[in-house]
């Protein structure tokens, strides 16, 4: 299906008056021109509103007056592609990465500085491009893209020590993540041993740092102290089921 190209200020306007209905099948690959951030934010909003953002599969935002994706940008679940070159975007939400179908990212000629560690639950991704932005490193947790194919990161000066090659990548992550699980465990250890946290909590810790994970908190937190890497592995577990069966905030803060 070729991609439909309008104009953000029409497509907003078709949305509010209904008149996209003549062309709503052709949602699913769409390039929106001229589109600024509040309008981005406001078609997102629309699209969930009108019950179409699991229509929508391909978006081009490229060439306009971006600094950023919006909030909201989650609720595409079935986002494959998202291309926003040649703008001035600064940051990304973590909230993209719930986008877990996106398999092609191109952010090519902007100022981003970071992509988030939150990629690395978006296992399908095959090709990412981010050439000619301010990136200062890669996330850790990039590596946990086993699908990734294509990586293409020219003309990004403050980019450290990046591994030559998606291999390189991977074998970096594989080898935090088991240094972290080492760490973890130690963790786990200390407060068994010194009595500092209830046996619910310690069951959490203990039952994740034997989880071989895709997407864990960096491997340098565990190098600062105890307290925080404990928080790290508390915010990962608050948001599941198990957290809120066996566990309250007060609790956790009694522990540390």
């Amino acid at each position: 299906m070729p991609m439909m190209e309008i104009s953000a200020t029409k497509l907003i306007a078709d949305l509010n008056s209904g008149d996209y209905k003549q062309y709503e099948s052709e949602l699913q690959e769409l390039e929106i021109t001229a589109m600024n951030d509040a309008q981005f934010e406001s078609i997102l909003s629309l699209f969930f509103e009108k019950k179409l953002s699991l229509k929508i599969k391909n978006i081009n935002a490229s060439f306009s007056n971006l600094k950023k994706v919006p909030e909201g940008i989650e609720n595409l679940t079935e986002l494959q592609e998202l291309s926003v070159r040649h703008t001035a975007l600064e940051t990304l939400p973590e909230t993209l990465w719930n986008c877990r179908k996106l398999t092609c990212l191109n952010f090519e000629h902007n100022f981003l500085k970071s992509l988030g560690e939150g990629i690395g639950q978006c296992l399908h991704l095959k090709e990412i491009y981010v050439m000619d932005n301010k990136l200062e490193d890669f996330p850790y947790t990039l590596g946990a893209c086993d699908a990734l194919e294509k990586l293409f990161f020219e003309k990004n000066p403050l980019l450290p020590t990046a591994p030559k090659s998606i291999d390189g990548l991977k074998a970096r992550w594989q080898g935090l993540q088991s240094a972290y699980l080492i760490r973890a465990k130690a963790i786990v250890e200390f407060f068994r041993d010194s009595h500092q946290i209830p046996d619910d909590l310690l069951k959490i810790i203990i039952n994740y740092a034997g989880c071989d994970v895709a997407f864990t908190p960096i491997p340098e937190l565990l190098e600062k102290n105890l307290q925080k890497p404990l928080q790290a592995l508390f915010e990962v577990h608050k948001r599941t089921p198990e957290f809120s069966k066996t566990t309250t905030n007060h609790s956790f803060k009694a522990a540390i």
